[in-house]
């Protein structure tokens, strides 16, 4: 996990110590948190998907979670969450660390490390409880993106009686790890900034968002091929395989919530102009029926990804050199991951008793031969792309 002087900004710092003296004489402090254990095998020993094989494993999802709420005035707030999460590919530690400034009921301002919020569910996207899954599907909350920035938010929240709507605008940076195709790797975001729009009008919420960044991704590989490229005279193909460039994502999710069903749907698309960037276009609808304390719920998921094309300039049949050089670009092109899948996901959850619920999903998954579809596959020769995990969660807030 990333130090934590270097993982907060020094503007905390200065906003606690400005308001020190201001400090109530005895603070309140909150503490919560959250608790999942989740279980899950696939069905198909020739792949893995998302860490499952056909081994049962509990050490993908499970995590530990407390939450400390500081309120040093009546306005100014500090938050901390640690979370020690059972996955090797996750770090355990601080997870985040900000402070809130109430300025009136409308308008809030935060800054510190921060969440990310890129999707319906980013706020809370640990907190298995909140939703009807054990894990949202995979085609939008696959991990690619950054979980969180360091910088500093700004909303405002209008509420009537039957209608309440809250836009929120922030800035920040990060330097931490992602997710690349099967591998983590080293990631300078600058210049991350967006805006998020809310509409909740009775039972029905409307979310948009749109979010832009600067990404420095480290891939030795393909900046060396790039090299080669640009020595071998041929710079815009070199050009091409920059790990430098302006991502942006755009999100829009639907949701009806009433007292015995809800329907809930997000589509997501990210773009790039580089082509080592994947840009996918995502989705899922998904509707459930309660009958407390038991929720049946359905879901099907949908994941395209592709990149931008470049045209290769080498000629072929000049010098071996030359050819070798233009197979190399192509094998490079094809072997960018392209998660695309299909997923169909029933799933029954039990409240069975307040604050704590058991979950069983299963999920039928159908991906695009020869791609990765999200599988991490160990024999091409007889893996069909086709697999169903099961998934049992206790999960639990307190």
């Amino acid at each position: 996990m990333p130090n934590i002087i270097k993982t907060t900004p020094s503007i905390l710092y200065i906003v606690i110590a400005l308001f020190s003296m201001q400090l109530r004489a005895e603070p309140n402090f909150d503490l919560s948190g959250f608790s999942r254990v989740v279980a899950g095998v696939l069905d198909d020993k020739n792949a893995s998907y998302v860490g499952y094989d056909n081994n049962i494993s509990l050490g993908e999802n499970s995590l530990l979670a407390v939450q400390i709420e500081g309120h040093l005035t009546d306005s100014w707030s500090v938050t901390t969450q640690l979370l020690a999460h059972s996955s090797d590919k996750r770090d355990s530690g601080i997870e985040w660390l900000y402070a809130t400034y109430q300025a009136t009921d409308a308008w809030q301002f935060k800054a510190g490390r921060l969440r990310s919020p890129f999707f319906n569910y980013s706020d809370f996207i640990d907190v298995g409880y909140a939703y009807p899954w054990i894990t949202p599907p995979q085609q939008i909350y696959n991990g690619f993106l950054f979980d969180s920035y360091e910088g500093a938010s700004a909303s405002y929240e209008l509420v009537e009686d039957e209608f309440s709507a809250n836009v929120e605008v922030f800035w920040g940076n990060l330097q931490d790890e992602m997710t690349v195709g099967d591998r983590t790797v080293s990631a300078d975001i600058r210049q991350y900034n967006g805006i998020v729009l809310s509409f909740q009008f009775d039972n029905l919420k409307l979310r948009l968002s749109t979010h832009q960044a600067n990404a420095n991704i480290e891939l030795p590989e393909i900046s060396g091929f790039a090299g080669a490229l640009q020595q071998a005279g041929y710079p815009s193909m070199a050009t091409s395989l920059t790990t430098r460039g302006n991502v942006k994502a755009y999100q829009v999710s639907l949701n009806y919530d009433a007292l015995d069903y809800f329907i809930k749907s997000e589509i997501v698309k990210i773009s790039s102009p580089t082509l080592v960037f994947p840009q996918p276009n995502s989705y899922y609808v998904s509707a459930g029926y309660i009958f407390y304390p038991f929720t049946l719920h359905a879901t099907f998921s949908s994941s395209h990804v592709s990149y931008k094309e470049v045209q290769s300039v080498i000629p072929l049949g000049l010098a071996p050199q030359l050819d070798a050089l233009s197979a190399g670009f192509d094998a490079l092109y094809n072997s960018l991951p392209r998660d695309n899948l299909d997923s169909f996901t029933l799933g029954l959850r039990w409240d069975f008793r307040p604050g704590m619920a058991i979950k069983t999903d299963i999920s039928h998954l159908v991906g695009k031969k020869n791609q990765r579809s999200f599988f991490t596959i160990n024999n091409p020769t007889t893996f069909d792309y086709k697999a169903n995990l099961l998934q049992v969660a206790w999960e639990w807030v307190f």
